[in-house]
């Protein structure tokens, strides 16, 4: 029986060691091992899953970083881009008018580190742990500013794609396939 219930504890010990082992973001960048050049640009489908429907809301676009700028525009089903040029967050609607978006400016910078698997600066916002997915990591919030845009993220690296997972408290989910792309011009058109 003691042998039993010492197999059990061993068992019980080694599961929750491989569920949550908390990692500092140079660790968390190990594991995943992202390259350095991984995403200054690229595509991405979002699927934004409510609890109370039975299919996701899809949209898709491209983002691209270029020095202090970085542009987030979805081109399906509407287009519209959100513009951060290092100090102040805009949004260009489909007439090409920019918009000043006061409140939310502190979020694109979550928002870039996660579509370019900047793990560093990730680290400021969140702290890492591993999870049943040996290529994902789980994003806990520091803070509960950074709460609001997630209870938790899931963020998996694996050939060569990012896949990022929104949970939000309320059972609604929201998933981010990105891929690294060149973007030409007539996708800007």
């Amino acid at each position: 029986m003691f042998r039993k219930l010492a197999i059990l504890g061993w068992l019980t010990f080694s599961c929750f060691s491989l569920v949550a082992s908390e990692l500092t973001p140079e660790q968390a960048n190990e594991y995943l091992k992202i390259p350095d050049t991984f995403s200054t640009s690229g595509e991405f489908v979002q699927h934004k899953h409510f609890k109370i429907l039975d299919k996701p809301f899809v949209s898709s676009g491209f983002f691209k970083n270029e020095g202090d700028t970085f542009e987030w525009t979805t081109l399906v089903p509407v287009t519209s881009a959100l513009i951060f040029d290092g100090k102040t967050l805009w949004q260009q609607e489909s007439d090409g008018q920019l918009k000043p978006l006061l409140l939310a400016g502190h979020y694109i910078v979550v928002v870039e580190a996660l579509v370019t698997g900047d793990i560093k600066r990730l680290g400021d916002f969140f702290k890492f742990e591993t999870y049943q997915k040996t290529s994902c990591l789980k994003l806990l919030p520091k803070d509960k500013q950074m709460a609001l845009i997630a209870k938790t993220i899931d963020f998996c690296y694996e050939n060569s794609q990012l896949k990022v997972q929104l949970n939000e408290s309320e059972g609604n989910y929201t998933t981010i396939d990105i891929s690294l792309a060149a973007i030409d011009d007539k996708t800007r058109d």
